[in-house]
């Protein structure tokens, strides 16, 4: 059987995925900086041990400095680690004979008013941590034993926005949200079932490239009424101007699509509401 190594496992959807993957009864190798079987730092991927792989293994990289403030204000060393180490981590996994299934983000798309990105829409990425992200795919989306994975805001019991509001209606205080800022968020289980069937489906899925997103174009204001009805938790929220710069590094809406997600049954269609509700129930 196939060994699933993910990268990035100390992480919040890496750890989750490695947790799923092997619930499934997969063999999963976790890679991180810290508490992982093995330990791999992208800004040393020479130091990372490639001969553990072997042909037709799989490799999740689900590692990256993420923050889009990060990105900004300190570009050149979130490069080194999202471009330059993540680019030589793929390209020596991909010489030992390893698949690669990387989570890059919505970002890579201009997110220009009205528009909704699909999976052939253009990369035309206007802040630094989509310009990272998409510097990846363009440098491997040709090659067979890459496929990209673009993920919209993913949303779980974990996330730190839920959270925030689990917060909020224990303490029975008012909920303070930007606006506009707005995505098709994806629940993290969602994302957990469309891995596991690109794991099983490779060969069979032609396209290079596979978006993660909900049905819905969900604002903050939307979330946390939703998240309130859920749970019965008669949230209040107020909107609020985010701070400055906050839209410097970060679009305020990104209206992204699949044309296979839901077409394909990779995953089950379903209102932004019954997906929340789905999260909330297994936590």
């Amino acid at each position: 059987m196939s060994k699933i190594f993910v990268l990035g496992a100390s992480g919040y959807v890496g750890g989750a995925l490695a947790d799923f993957l092997a619930k499934e009864g997969r063999e999963v190798v976790r890679m991180g900086r810290a508490g992982c079987d093995i330990i791999a730092d992208l800004r040393f991927p020479e130091d990372i041990p490639y001969d553990i792989l072997q042909r037709d293994d799989f490799v999740i990289v689900a590692a990256a400095i993420s923050s889009p403030d990060a990105c900004k204000n300190e570009f050149d060393s979130c490069w080194k680690v999202n471009v330059t180490g993540t680019g030589r981590f793929i390209e020596r996994c991909i010489e030992g004979g390893a698949k690669v299934l990387f989570l890059s983000s919505d970002a890579v798309y201009a997110s220009d008013p009205g528009v909704v990105y699909d999976e052939d829409s253009d990369v035309d990425p206007r802040y630094p941590y989509g310009k990272m992200k998409a510097a990846i795919e363009r440098k491997f989306i040709s090659n067979s034993a890459f496929k990209a994975l673009r993920l919209s805001y993913v949303f779980s019991a974990d996330d730190r926005f839920t959270k925030y509001l689990m917060q909020c209606a224990e303490k029975e205080e008012t909920v303070e949200v930007f606006h506009p800022y707005e995505r098709n968020c994806v629940s993290l289980l969602d994302v957990e079932r469309a891995i596991s069937w690109m794991l099983g489906n490779w060969s069979c899925f032609d396209s290079g490239v596979l978006n993660l997103a909900g049905t819905e174009l969900v604002s903050r204001a939307l979330f946390t009424t939703a998240f309130s009805d859920v749970l019965g938790a008669g949230l209040r929220y107020e909107i609020i101007e985010p701070p400055s710069g906050f839209y410097d590094s970060r679009p305020s809406t990104t209206c992204m699509s699949s044309k296979f997600l839901y077409d394909l049954e990779i995953v089950q269609r379903g209102s932004f509401r019954e997906k929340l509700a789905e999260i909330l129930e297994v936590r």
